[in-house]
């Protein structure tokens, strides 16, 4: 449409930046796509590691604060043990970052840019992370529908997303043998808490 006619250079920018803004939506749901084969495909053979868990978000912090500009993300901890090791799992490094970097995304984008907050808590062999926004919030009756490929919560219609976020970061819960738990309240805002068990 846009090479149709000649047109100023207004409007060839506006065409423009509407195709970067298609094109980088579609290359997330892509990535996103590839990302849930891979957990589809080789479930039974996850390369595993030890990974510090703080340290790990920390690094995804860093990371989606600098990709997101305006962000604000703050970090506590909660009943950290004496023995640093103890905040060690055993599991794939990327797939647990896609799963953090999902989350951290939805919740700043949902409230608009507002502060969210994450807790890392330490408790009886077991590592919680709680992320928690104070945007939209998720519908009630759509709180478990949100885990399903593809499904988007009624009121998530203005704003972009592909409905894999969430089911990808239980996809990936799921293989590592964790708990993904959800706490909404509509115009309040949502809470994610990941459960790992430690080694």
């Amino acid at each position: 449409v846009s090479l149709s006619k000649q047109r100023s250079e207004s409007e060839y920018r506006k065409v423009l930046n509407s195709v970067l803004s298609e094109a980088e939506r579609l290359s997330k749901m892509t990535k996103g796509l590839l990302d849930m084969a891979h957990t589809g495909f080789y479930n039974t053979d996850v390369i595993t590691e030890e990974i510090r868990l703080d340290d790990l978000l920390w690094e995804t912090k860093s990371e989606v604060e600098k990709n997101i500009l305006d962000s604000k993300i703050h970090i506590e901890y909660a009943n950290m043990p004496e023995n640093e090791t103890a905040l060690i799992i055993k599991g794939n490094k990327q797939l647990i970052h896609i799963a953090l970097e999902n989350i951290f995304e939805n919740a700043i984008k949902f409230s608009d840019n507002k502060l969210v907050n994450g807790v890392l808590e330490y408790s009886e062999n077991k590592i919680i992370i709680t992320i928690t926004d104070s945007g939209i919030g998720i519908p009630k009756a759509e709180q478990t529908k949100v885990l399903d490929s593809f499904y988007r919560a009624e009121n998530t219609r203005n704003y972009t997303g592909s409905g894999i976020g969430l089911s990808l970061v239980n996809k990936i819960m799921q293989l590592h043998h964790g708990e993904l738990k959800i706490t909404s309240e509509l115009g309040k805002g949502t809470s994610v808490e990941l459960t790992f068990n430690t080694i």
